[in-house]
């Protein structure tokens, strides 16, 4: 039996919120990486921002950033605590 939905196969929209976190490495600038009608003057080195998706790839290509993954509150290298 075929699928009745009338839009199985067409594309799905992309989400429209999609934030990465990331730690800014360096301080980028405007007039690399294409990086042009993004606000990139609040950055500072070491912080740890939420980003939408496009300005953070952006960053994460030119190496202006990395990927951040740890938990909030926890120190580098640090498991959680056992009890």
């Amino acid at each position: 039996m075929r699928d009745s939905h009338p839009n199985r196969d067409a594309p799905q929209p992309a989400r429209l919120h999609t934030a990465l976190r990331v730690r800014i490495l360096k301080a980028p600038k405007v007039g690399d990486c294409d990086l042009k009608g993004f606000d990139v003057s609040r950055f500072e080195v070491g912080q740890i921002y939420d980003l939408g998706q496009q300005l953070a790839e952006l960053l994460l290509a030119c190496g202006y950033a990395e990927p951040e993954t740890r938990l909030h509150g926890r120190a580098p290298g640090k498991s959680p605590r056992r009890k």
